[in-house]
């Protein structure tokens, strides 16, 4: 019995396949995008961590009471101290450990020196998540104290790539930034804490070389059998009031806030830019949706005499209901099997688009299971939407006078406000998809066109790491930049070099500074800025030029007075409307520090002290520069410009580096252009993603636009005819049907403009240069959208007015 309904159903389905057809194509478009978007978001935030019972590990984080717990990722927030305070006096937690991560060099006598990222654990991290070794054994707690011989257990990838997957690796010697270390084991493939680390060694920390305030680390814990996150939080109010009593400089004013591991891996920026493009994938869907109701209603329409006769027949409304609801989640159901092969392919064209980048691994871009159970209850949900309110209104309007009723254009049903709610619910919301497409299209010219505020062109960019064993004191390393730099200038292929911490148009160090004429109240009253220490050279390296006062020299030295180059923005800040020359400030928060008083000596623009999109950096252009003379760093950024192919830099730079020290590796040589491309690659996918999430709005509600004006031109064909045979032009019939499509129009922008007011604000760190409410994104958007929907009111305008009066009125 029910396996002959449903072939009647099916046969039903054939016998429209136009709409049937296209039904399928916009709810496969509509639920493959979402249940894309759902497998991305799932897999960025929500994709299950590979730890032991990972629901009771918890993120410990140090915050500042006045700014709050912001939400963002806090990631080595907590000072070493705090740290120690905690694991000693913790009770609600059976284990509680540390992380940080730095490059590391590797080399041993299998391969050349390579850079990689390294994860410095406390001995019991592998324990609190529970993961141990897939070969040898873990870390200990003899291995974690200072002095000991180093040791080193290696990520799967690592020991695949670099060891050719050596079951026998345990015991093996290497050299880990000039230290002699052995390899104890190796990690499961999914083991790449904190963050997406190499290889993991044991902290190691010197208490007595460690002033209280130092020492950032990621904190994390796993609850005690039988306490729950709230007791633990409790807990921590009461010790860090204590921490708070006992030592005031560094930890009055400072709270502590226990959350899920898993919650804590995401930053508050991520979080909202993704969800604001899976609400973006969901408006597609209900404008499919809108769509596919729209076709239903316009084919219920020319089926009335048909369910006229069922019902003549014995069946109920209720009955009619099943029947035509039946059939649209059958369509829905066919759509979700497309949608199943476009979710494949829009989570694979996601994942090969950051396949270049070393993302975190918590991320994971597949179709999981739970994808498959989304799409079904997706694509039955919207079978149901979109078929309910076609059948309630076509089975509501069944009289027997259908029956009797042989004219042309008579179908017994009234779609006008119905149908008219749907096109403009389409419009609304294929417009407010369209505004923001149009200010990621901006912000992505933004980025392509601004003067970033120096040079980029024929700048070749390396990294070098001095490790401590080689070069231990500050002057061995400046010793080696400064020979390093005047080596490669006497290149002939070589224009200009210069060494800096950070190169420009990435994220550069950040530091609290104190002004002189400045009043603290508490230690988290002292601002922090970004900053990077750089060679003289740098400067005109990269074309920044002085707006006030001097730059660098050789003679900016460990012993003579300690400068600063400040660039507009911090001058602005720090003393406004004033001259910044002259002024003075220190790095830091401790008043009676180490840290020397610098003074401003230079004034340059606001040109690389920033990332490149200081909105999605949370920072703002304001920073400083000092000498790296005067501020030594070990892991330096040479930019070379070349007047050749900068590219092919890379092995003059490695060769040059060898004969000073053979074990030394160079790492990440890419150009300016591609590390410019690389810091703006994920505001381009976000603007590419709305592009097709509105392109494919725009597109279906055009075609639900055409259909539902085609069927009114049909329905109204002894109307027109009766208006020309009284004299009307096809001018006016033209025009009358055009007004039509006008207002639904004119109602979906106005609807749609808000709408999108609200998801652009939602979206507005994403945008560079570009306002939420920005107006040609708005006007434009209303030109496309307004020309799509004329044209698709056109042709059927043009139709209507080409009807011959004799041959309409015949059929009445």
């Amino acid at each position: 019995m029910h396996l002959s309904r449903l072939r009647r159903t099916l046969r039903s389905v054939l016998k429209s396949p136009g709409t049937s057809l296209l039904a399928v194509v916009a709810l496969g478009l509509g639920i493959g995008q979402t249940t894309a978007m759902y497998s991305i978001v799932q897999g960025a935030l929500f994709s299950p961590l590979p730890f032991h019972e990972p629901q009771r590990l918890m993120d410990l984080t140090s915050f500042n009471v006045g700014d709050g717990p912001s939400g963002s990722n806090n990631l080595f927030a907590v000072t070493a101290h705090d740290f120690d305070d905690w694991r000693n006096e913790l009770t609600t937690f059976s284990g509680v450990g540390a992380m940080s991560n730095k490059e590391v060099n590797l080399n041993d006598e299998a391969g050349f020196p390579e850079r990689y990222e390294g994860g410095y654990l406390t001995w019991n991290i592998p324990d609190i998540l529970g993961v141990p070794p897939v070969i040898g054994r873990s870390l200990t707690a003899e291995d974690d104290v200072p002095g000991a011989p180093l040791v080193v257990l290696l990520s799967h990838d690592l020991w695949r790539t670099r060891f050719e997957s050596n079951p026998d690796i345990a015991g093996h010697p290497i050299r880990v930034d000039g230290e002699v270390a052995t390899v104890i084991g190796v990690m499961p493939e999914t083991f790449r804490v904190p963050v997406n680390e190499d290889l993991f060694m044991p902290m190691r920390i010197d208490w007595s070389d460690l002033r209280r305030g130092e020492g950032r680390l990621s904190v994390i814990g796993r609850l005690a059998d039988g306490i729950q996150r709230d007791e633990a939080q409790a807990e921590f109010e009461t010790i860090a009031a204590r921490q708070a009593e006992r030592w005031p400089d560094t930890n009055a004013g400072r709270a502590v806030l226990v959350r899920d591991y898993r919650s804590s891996l995401n930053e508050e920026s991520n979080r909202a830019i993704v969800g604001v493009m899976f609400a973006g994938v969901c408006l597609v869907l209900i404008v499919a949706c809108a769509n596919v109701a729209s076709l239903l209603l316009v084919r219920s329409a020319a089926r009335t005499k048909e369910l006229a006769l069922r019902t003549a027949l014995g069946a109920s409304r209720r009955r009619l209901v099943g029947v035509l609801v039946v059939e649209s989640t059958l369509l829905a159901l066919a759509g979700a099997i497309l949608g199943l092969g476009v979710a494949q392919a829009g989570v694979s064209l996601m994942g090969n688009a950051f396949s270049w980048q070393n993302l975190p691994f918590w991320v994971v871009f597949k179709i999981e299971p739970s994808a498959f159970l989304f799409c079904a209850l997706t694509s039955l949900v919207a079978g149901v939407l979109t078929g309910l309110l076609p059948a309630l209104k076509a089975s509501g309007a069944i009289t027997f006078d259908v029956l009797k009723d042989e004219s042309r254009g008579s179908t017994g049903l009234r779609i006008g406000r119905l149908s008219r709610l749907l096109v403009v619910t389409e419009l609304a919301l294929a417009c407010s998809l369209l505004v923001v497409t149009a200010l990621m299209v901006r912000t992505v010219l933004n980025l392509q066109n601004d003067d970033p505020g120096f040079d980029t062109e024929s700048i070749f960019i390396a990294n070098l790491l001095l490790p401590e064993s080689s070069y231990p004191e500050d002057a061995d390393v400046v010793a080696f930049y400064e020979n390093l730099v005047d080596d490669l200038a006497g290149l002939p292929e070589v224009a200009a070099v210069s060494a800096m911490s950070r190169p420009p148009g990435d994220i550069m160090g950040r530091t609290h500074y104190q002004l002189e004429d400045g009043s603290y109240k508490n230690r988290s009253d002292i601002p922090r800025t970004a900053y990077g220490a750089v060679s003289p050279e740098f400067f005109a390296a990269f074309g920044i030029e002085r707006r006030e006062g001097r730059l660098f020299d050789r003679h900016d030295r460990a012993d003579s007075p300690y400068v600063v180059v400040v660039n507009e923005s911090f001058a602005e800040r720090a003393w406004p409307g004033e001259n910044p020359i002259g002024k003075r400030l220190r790095m830091g928060q401790d008043e009676n520090g180490d840290e020397p008083w610098r003074t401003v000596v230079g004034l340059v623009p606001d040109a690389g002290v920033s990332f490149i999109h200081p909105a999605i950096a949370q920072t703002t252009p304001a920073g400083f520069y000092v000498p790296h003379a005067q501020q030594p760093w070990r892991r330096m950024t040479l930019g070379v410009k070349t007047h050749s192919d900068p590219a092919a830099f890379f092995a003059t730079l490695r060769q040059r580096v060898q004969r000073v020290d053979p074990v030394l590796p160079v790492s990440g040589g890419v150009t300016m252009e591609r590390l410019i491309w690389e810091n703006t690659f994920g505001t381009k996918v976000i603007a590419v993603s709305f592009s097709i999430f509105g392109t494919v709005a725009l597109l279906l509600a055009a075609v639900g636009i055409f259909g539902l004006t085609m069927f009114s031109v049909n329905q109204r064909t002894p109307e027109i005819g009766i208006r020309m045979a009284l004299g009307a032009s096809p001018g006016e019939v033209l025009a009358m049907i055009l007004r039509q499509g006008v207002g639904r129009l004119a109602l979906g922008i106005t609807l749609g403009l808000g709408l999108a007011m609200a998801l652009a604000s939602a979206l507005r760190i994403a945008f560079h240069n570009v306002e939420p409410t920005d107006p040609a994104a708005f006007l434009s958007t209303v030109l496309v959208l307004g020309s799509a929907t004329l044209l698709a009111c056109l042709v059927p305008a043009w139709r209507a007015s080409r009807v011959d009066p004799n041959v309409a009125l015949h059929y009445e």
